[in-house]
C-alpha cells in the first residue's frame, strides 16, 4: 500500500491512491482522512477532499466496497475525484452520483479538481 494522505496548505485533504487497491488500503486511507477531517472541523473549516486515482493499477471488489463505505461515512463538504482509466472514471462517477452529495465531482485532471475545490466558498 503506497497511498498517501496529506493536508494541503489551502486546507484541502489530498489523497493520492497508488498501485493495486483492496479493502485494507482504502480503509487505511479513510482512517487518515478522518483524522484530517476532525482537525478541520475543530478549526471550523470545511472538509474538502481531493482524490487522485490516476496511479491506481487495479482494484478488487473489496476496494469498491470500501470506497462506497467511505463515501457514506466521511463527513465532507465537497469532493473531487480525479484521473484514472476509463473503468475507474465510470465507477467514480457512479459512486459520486449515488452519494447524492451536491458537491461531488469527477475531473480528468487533478489541477482542475483542485482549482474547483479551492474556489468553493463554504
Amino acid at each position: 500500500m503506497n497511498n498517501h494522505v496529506s493536508l494541503l496548505p489551502d486546507d484541502i485533504i489530498f489523497v493520492d491512491y497508488v498501485g493495486p487497491q483492496d479493502y485494507e488500503s482504502i480503509m487505511s486511507a479513510f482512517g487518515q482522512i478522518e483524522q484530517f477531517s476532525f482537525t478541520l472541523r475543530r478549526r471550523h473549516k470545511p472538509v474538502k477532499l481531493l482524490s487522485d486515482v490516476s496511479k491506481v493499477t487495479k482494484q478488487n471488489l473489496g476496494a469498491r466496497q470500501a470506497g462506497v463505505e467511505s463515501l457514506r461515512r466521511i463527513s465532507f463538504d465537497a469532493i473531487a475525484v480525479c484521473g484514472g482509466n476509463r473503468f475507474i472514471k465510470y465507477m467514480a462517477m457512479f459512486f459520486l452520483r449515488a452519494s447524492g452529495h451536491p458537491l461531488a465531482r469527477y475531473f480528468s485532471q487533478v489541477d482542475h479538481g483542485h482549482r474547483w475545490l479551492a474556489t468553493l466558498s463554504l
